[in-house]
């Protein structure tokens, strides 16, 4: 009895969690549609009014269906395949085009500041998430070729005070809790604080065959934790400002996969992976950012500073067996620096017009290395060997405008990005005796963009 109430009560929640996400909610009171207001093209715009491909999915319809990572939102939009490698890195592509492992294609962010390192992090408390689906090089860069994927989150507000706790638990030794509060103090200012918790010990268990350390069974098993602390409010008659403070800390598995799949006619994924070290990574993003907005006659002047730092480190079993064949330590620190300031038209009138300039600087750092077992290249002595060792500082700087102009059903955007970047690299190359190569290579590019849109 007690075994069919848990397939009812879970037939129940997966019936929950399968509704079809609703980008345009109706109104329960009325025949009318709820307005969707994106910020695709960096300012505030109906979403109907949008001349290009965007899909929404509302603050409300992330809590409904329990979105908390990359695979249900790949799931929840056409022509999006979004997903998080074993190794903890998005693959993404839209319509066909983007990278695996990479943001170069498909660029992802979060309140309009772009994701190098920790793009498959968690990111709770949003407004909404925007899927911008084709070329965006002109407001956001050649590396978004394929189109971009945007966290919107909820800013703090000097309404009223409000808050919410929301706590899951389940097979797998799951144990997910998550909080945010709106906090209100003086004037028009306002707090927002946003935490979350979640361990999981995963599908697959490690027996340990001949394995001497005694390590975790839970092969899958993986915690993470993070938060978002954020202030908005007046400085001035004209000035507001946003800053934020966010950090994820995630330790789980890496490339866990199992060689072996079953045989025909019996396919099924095995749990066991008797492997003689468990694959790890251990990630820390810590980022920062302060947005200033000063509201002239007739435009905006908008600056967004931001700094992000990651730490990461993968250990990986590259051979899944208790034979200790090879294994791969990889240490990697990331730094990014952006600065962004643009002026925008407010004016209703049929033409509109953007315009900014964008900087940044990316740093790099890897030292790995890879670990032989005992008799693989020493006798009864294992040997390690430089495997990437890297040295990394890539630097931009663009300028960028679009004008639009509405005359009569019809409406015409013309849109230019300058991008000039260099890359200064020091790196191993293991052709040349382990000699340390370095190296600049810089180029211009020109990005337009011409669209003419009629309504019908």
């Amino acid at each position: 009895m007690l075994n069919a109430s848990r397939n009812i009560f879970f037939i129940l929640f997966l019936s929950l969690i399968a509704f079809p996400f609703s980008f345009l909610a109706a109104d329960e009171s009325a025949d009318s549609i709820e307005e969707v207001v994106v910020t695709a093209r960096k300012r505030e715009e109906s979403l109907l009014d949008i001349p290009e491909s965007v899909s929404a999915i509302s603050g409300a319809a992330i809590d409904r269906q329990n979105i908390k990572g990359l695979d249900k939102i790949g799931l929840a939009v056409p022509n999006l395949n979004l997903a998080m490698r074993t190794d903890g890195y998005p693959n993404v592509s839209i319509r066909g085009i983007g990278a695996f492992g990479l943001t170069q294609g498909v660029g992802f962010y979060l309140d309009d500041v772009q994701l190098f390192a920790d793009a498959s992090s968690r990111f709770g408390d949003l407004e909404r998430i925007e899927i911008l689906k084709g070329p965006q090089g002109t407001l956001y860069g050649g590396s978004n070729i394929g189109g971009a994927i945007k966290y919107v989150s909820k800013r703090p507000t000097s309404d009223e005070m409000s808050g919410r706790v929301k706590l899951l638990g389940g097979d797998q030794g799951v144990l997910d809790v998550e909080a945010s509060v709106n906090i209100p103090t003086t004037n028009d200012w306002a707090i927002r604080l946003f935490v979350f918790s979640r361990e999981d010990d995963g599908f697959m268990t490690n027996p340990n065959s001949d394995n001497i350390d005694n390590q975790d069974p839970d092969v899958g098993a993986y915690d993470e934790s993070g938060g978002r602390i954020s202030i908005a409010g007046s400085l001035s008659d004209n000035l507001s400002l946003y800053a934020s403070y966010r950090f994820n800390e995630y330790d789980g598995p890496v490339n866990n996969w199992a060689r072996e799949l079953g045989t025909p006619p019996d396919m099924t994924y095995p749990k066991t992976l008797d492997a003689g070290l468990n694959s790890s990574h251990d990630r820390e993003t810590t980022g920062a950012k302060l947005e200033l907005v000063w509201e002239m006659d007739g435009f905006d002047l908008t600056s967004i500073t931001s700094y992000t730092d990651t730490e990461s480190t993968r250990i990986t079993d590259v051979d899944l067996t208790q034979f200790w064949f090879m294994n791969t330590y990889r240490p990697e620190e990331m730094e990014v620096t952006t600065q962004e300031i643009r002026l925008t038209s407010t004016t209703d009138s049929n033409f509109q017009w953007i315009g900014g300039i964008y900087l940044s600087t990316y740093e790099n750092r890897m030292d790995s290395y890879l670990d032989f077992g005992p008799g693989i290249i020493l006798p009864d002595t294992s040997f390690q060997l430089p495997f990437e060792l890297r040295d990394e500082e890539n630097t931009h700087r663009a300028a960028f405008g679009n004008v639009s102009y509405e005359v009569g059903e019809w409406r015409y955007d013309l849109g230019l990005r300058v991008d000039k970047w260099e890359e200064d690299e020091d790196n191993l190359d293991s052709a040349s005796n382990g000699a340390i190569h370095s190296g600049v290579i810089n180029d211009t590019e020109v990005l337009p963009r011409i669209s003419i849109t009629r309504n019908l």
